[in-house]
């Protein structure tokens, strides 16, 4: 009770209907200037570290709409993984549906499981250096900023470039399919279906014009050394 009439000391009511009344303006009129000013009269702790998302390698990648957007999720670690929906509340178990050894969270699903890291060495066999920097990361933001760049005038660069982005999206689908669909994990299904993705998403590419899908399938490591070679040579 003591506390009551403490808050309400110095309150004078008067006899006159309710009003609303904005608080950081003077007129008590809501302004748009003094919510800005207001919203921005608290400075960040010097030690709190600020994110900055890296639009670079989502929203500024010409990819499908749907493709940015999981991205986007996917490199902010809101994507339903086990461990994301047991934070909100579903009881399940954490660990990874495929490998049953870890945990299924962002960095796990996409890079570091067993049965991941399977298809990012099939599908980046032609430059093994580039397949160890995949034990270097510890998230997929990493990775996608870490992911050497290729000459975009050359189809194989352009399928290097986007090599991730298909290969993550490939791997979130397939990873659905078990639990849902209980389909069996199949390497070379899963390759074919990336390299599909490529293609498709290659429509656009007036270099794709000189090629055809099956130059993907059968000629896929000749593609990359022809372009690892001139990119080699370029940067010297």
């Amino acid at each position: 009770m003591d506390s009551l009439m403490g808050v309400l000391q110095g309150v004078h009511l008067k006899d006159c209907e309710d009003a609303w009344s904005w608080r950081w303006s003077k007129s008590g009129n809501f302004t748009v200037r003094s919510m800005y000013k207001e919203c921005f009269s608290f400075e960040s702790p010097v030690d709190q570290a600020i994110n900055i998302f890296p639009v670079e390698v989502v929203w500024e990648k010409p990819l499908p709409l749907k493709i940015r957007f999981f991205y986007w999720t996917a490199v902010l670690e809101r994507n339903l993984t086990s461990v994301n929906l047991i934070r909100r509340g579903k009881q399940l178990s954490p660990v990874c549906s495929r490998c049953k050894c870890f945990n299924e969270d962002t960095s796990h699903l996409f890079l570091h499981c067993a049965f991941s890291l399977e298809v990012w060495h099939t599908l980046m066999m032609p430059k093994e250096e580039h397949y160890a920097l995949i034990m270097t990361v510890d998230s997929l933001e990493e990775w996608l900023i870490a992911w050497p760049p290729g000459p975009s005038s050359e189809f194989g660069g352009l399928l290097w470039e986007f090599l991730p982005y298909a290969t993550g999206w490939v791997l979130w689908k397939w990873r659905n399919k078990g639990i849902f669909q209980q389909k069996m994990w199949n390497l070379q299904e899963i390759a074919k279906e990336i390299k599909g993705v490529l293609w498709y998403w290659g429509g656009a590419w007036s270099v794709r014009q000189k090629y055809r899908f099956q130059d993907l399938l059968l000629c896929w490591d000749d593609l990359f050394l022809v372009f690892l070679i001139k990119n080699s040579k370029g940067s010297q």
